[in-house]
């Protein structure tokens, strides 16, 4: 098969095992970006692969990942990032787990906006916070080309995975996935069961 976006898609929808492979093959010949591969693949694509082979699932995340493409100059990608939290939640959640050394952000953005004209940058840019303080990290900002990422469908394929497929939950992007799922609700429900847990603990001893 020839190297192209095209060709990746037909190995994702008919034969995943062989992607690995492929995408060796790509990296030699160059030519195609990650962008390019992303746009080939559709959203049941991805956890279909996870189902059926975990070494070319990590393997096409990988693939997919790229430094993103910076409109303005003067504007390029920051440097350094806050790893702090936002909310009382977040703040509440990393008390009780280790440093973070990802910062995901789940945008429809694929490059590193910014309107020259009104000299402004998406609103989301701004959820990285300043480059400053106790929580400030260096970085490197990547984007995934991978459609629809954060889905139902994709988490109930890693919940499958079997134990020699675990490693896939290594990829940065898989973790980024988890994570972004877990800091917007679902801890939530994590943290209300645990005081509705201890709040009952406490009725039972103070009603003996």
């Amino acid at each position: 098969a020839e190297p192209t976006a095209v060709s990746l898609a037909r190995f994702a929808r008919h034969e995943p095992r062989c992607i690995p492979f492929f995408l060796e093959r790509m990296a030699r010949d160059g030519g195609v970006s990650s962008a390019e591969l992303g746009a080939a693949l559709g959203p049941s694509d991805l956890p279909r692969i996870v189902r059926q082979c975990h070494q070319a699932a990590d393997a096409l995340l990988k693939a997919l990942t790229d430094l993103p493409d910076v409109q303005c100059t003067q504007h390029p990608t920051p440097t350094k990032v806050n790893f702090g939290a936002d909310s009382m939640w977040h703040c509440l959640l990393d008390s009780f787990n280790p440093e973070r050394n990802l910062s995901p952000v789940y945008v429809p953005d694929r490059t590193w906006k910014f309107d020259v004209r009104a000299w402004a940058a998406p609103p989301w840019h701004e959820l990285f916070g300043k480059g400053s303080g106790a929580a400030s990290r260096d970085c490197e900002i990547r984007v995934c080309h991978a459609p629809n990422l954060v889905c139902p469908d994709l988490f109930l394929a890693l919940c499958g995975v079997s134990d020699d497929g675990l490693v896939l939950f290594r990829n940065k992007v898989v973790r980024c996935a988890l994570e972004t799922a877990w800091r917007r609700d679902a801890f939530k429900v994590d943290m209300l069961a645990f005081a509705f847990t201890l709040c009952g603990l406490v009725l039972l001893v103070f009603c003996d």
